[in-house]
């Protein structure tokens, strides 16, 4: 719940309501079936969902060069 509201509010605000939905189900869906079908071990989580939004969000800095959190001093990635 942390991460969702560290990333969430800007990553929201950048992709608007309904594509940051569907980047978060499609993350959550993906991650888990990858991680169902690369691995012995049994998992179900948001954990995967999490590292969608986090890929979106480097997707976003480096195809556009804009940088979320950087008023807020979460991370600077340059």
């Amino acid at each position: 719940m942390y991460a969702l509201f560290i990333f969430g509010p800007e990553l929201e605000r950048a992709y608007g309501h309904w594509r940051y939905l569907v980047l978060y189900l499609l993350g959550g869906f993906a991650g888990n079936v990858l991680s169902f079908t690369l691995s012995s071990y049994d998992s179900l989580g948001s954990s995967t969902a999490i590292f969608g939004l986090v890929s979106a969000e480097a997707v976003l800095s480096t195809r556009t060069g804009i940088y979320l959190g950087r008023e807020h001093g979460l991370f600077y990635l340059i």
